[in-house]
């Protein structure tokens, strides 16, 4: 009786998670619905690395976690879009972590670059619940190439006025904020990745919130659905939904909507504490529906407790057991 009793509560506790999170996904969605969407780089670091999104998840994997990201934007475009990305974080002592970033976006004669070092701590509010912080501070550097305008220009026609301009280059201190609620598997974050940038030219990723909730389908399998929400600008605001199916701990796949239509999709694999993973966005219209899509590459190395993973996946060892692979 007691047993059975203890399994019910579970039950409705899992129900009520399942309605909290539905419901908070609808509300943001509604919200952001009401808003005019404005022009923004997609992003899908997130998928694979959750310290991409919010520097309070530096360290919350509980070992050392390392990821590069190579993303090209509109295929086929001339002068189209490019980022790459570097991410490391781990924890420290005593709830504190620690992590660093550096990314470089290109599009056209535009240039940013990133270099910001974070600390992250986390706080228990009770037996399920956790408060994570993260403060991030570096350095914000942009260039406009006006002289690759002439260079870059096939009809022949120049202007003499941009050679003499040359190139505008600025250095600027940047700083970064973020936390993030946790209660049992459920996630809710706000994030201001730019303040400085933010304060300076009253865009660019001015904030963003998240919400997430991992549930548990089976021994093997696990559900993560994530809500993005971007304003970048104080004006717009943008959103992707996305959904990420885990096998092992080790195989990932997924689907990713936003808010104009743009649909992706995604994989990752684990092996041997190295971690490959792609995605492949694609839309009806726009630069996107007239290109050949967007492609994201990521590699990674886990490094700790999270790399004590079972590596005999049934892809490699088919002929193994299910008792013996399974975690």
């Amino acid at each position: 009786m007691h047993q059975y009793i203890t399994l019910t509560y579970k039950k409705i506790l899992k129900m009520k998670n399942i309605s909290l999170f539905i419901l908070l996904m609808a509300i943001m969605v509604v919200a952001v619905n009401s808003t005019k969407a404005q022009p923004l780089l997609p992003n899908n670091q997130y998928l694979f690395n959750k310290y991409a999104m919010n520097t309070a998840f530096a360290g919350s994997g509980g070992c050392f976690e390392g990821y590069f990201s190579s993303r090209q934007n509109w295929s086929g475009f001339e002068n189209a879009p490019r980022t790459q990305m570097l991410f490391l974080d781990a924890p420290l002592y005593n709830k504190s972590s620690l992590g660093g970033y550096l990314t470089n976006d290109k599009y056209g004669i535009f240039q940013n670059t990133h270099v910001m070092v974070s600390y992250g701590y986390y706080i228990k509010i009770g037996k399920l619940q956790k408060l994570y912080f993260g403060l991030a501070g570096g350095l914000l550097h942009k260039n406009i190439d006006y002289g690759s305008v002439n260079s870059n220009n096939h009809n022949g026609v120049m202007d003499p006025m941009l050679n003499n301009v040359g190139s505008n280059d600025t250095w600027n201190f940047d700083a970064a904020f973020g936390i993030v609620y946790q209660c049992r598997e459920i996630k809710i974050g706000f994030a201001a990745p730019s303040i400085v940038d933010m304060q300076i030219n009253n865009a660019s990723n001015c904030y963003k919130f998240h919400a997430s909730n991992l549930f548990t389908l089976s021994r093997s399998i696990q559900l993560e659905p994530t809500l993005v929400v971007d304003m970048p600008t104080k004006k717009s605001v943008v959103y992707c939904i996305s959904a990420v199916a885990t096998f092992k701990q080790q195989v990932k796949a997924g689907l990713i909507y936003r808010k104009n239509g743009d649909m992706g999709i995604m994989a990752s694999f684990i092996i041997n504490r190295f971690s490959i993973g792609y995605s492949y966005e694609f839309g009806p219209v726009g630069p996107l529906g007239n290109s050949g899509g967007s492609h994201d590459i990521t590699i990674g190395v886990i490094i700790g407790k999270s790399s004590k993973i079972n590596n005999n996946i049934p892809f490699f060892k088919p002929n193994n057991p299910y008792n013996q692979w399974v975690n």
